[in-house]
This record gives structure tokens, sequence and C-alpha cells, in this order.
């Protein structure tokens, strides 16, 4: 009988003073995760954009408009399930309004 072993991976994804983008996060062999948002965050959606090479991001789309799907709406102090699409994909950045100071957000990554 073959089991798979299952592994989580706890990171952090680092919003500077001001700005609206996260360092690129590596999903390796992830498969499905979470995000929870600190206490005093700025703003009322997270969006997901991803990667092919860490690089060169773009926002998934559904649609011919354009309409991202990855685009969620939340709260200070939630916890949040990152869309399943996104895991099609090595990398990963979370968007979300301007900060009004560094924002770290904890991700969550599980085989």
């Amino acid at each position: 009988m073959f089991l798979r072993h299952r592994y989580t991976q706890s990171l952090s994804a680092n919003i500077p003073n001001g700005g609206t983008t996260s360092q690129p996060i590596r999903i390796m062999d992830m498969s499905r995760g979470s995000i929870r948002l600190p206490a005093a965050i700025t703003g009322t959606t997270v969006s997901f954009e991803v990667s092919l090479d860490g690089t060169t991001f773009a926002a998934l789309n559904v649609d011919p408009a354009g309409t991202a799907r990855t685009v969620q709406t939340v709260a200070a102090a939630g916890r949040y399930t990152i869309p399943s699409e996104v895991f099609n994909y090595p990398f990963f950045r979370l968007l979300m309004g301007a900060q009004g100071a560094a924002r770290t957000i904890d991700v969550y990554l599980k085989s």
C-alpha cells in the first residue's frame, strides 16, 4: 500500500510600508493553503498573482473581460483559503491596498 506523506510549511508574506505587494512565495509541491492577516491591516481585499518564473507575475483571469477570480474580500485578523487555481503555478504573491505600515501575513501551505 502506498502512503503519501503530508507536509506543512509556514511562511511570512511581507508587504512594506506604503506598499501593495508581497515578495514572491514559492509553492513547490504544495497543493493547498491559507493566509492569516494581522489585526492592523489596511484594505478590504486581497488578491493573488501567479508566476512561472518568480519574476513576471499576472492575475488569474476567468473571463474575456479579465475579471480576476482570485480577489477576496477580507477583514483584519481574518483567516482565508488560498484559491486552488493558485497552486497550478510555482510562485504567487499577495496584493492588497497600500499599507500604512509594514505588514507580515502568515502563509500556511500543505501538500
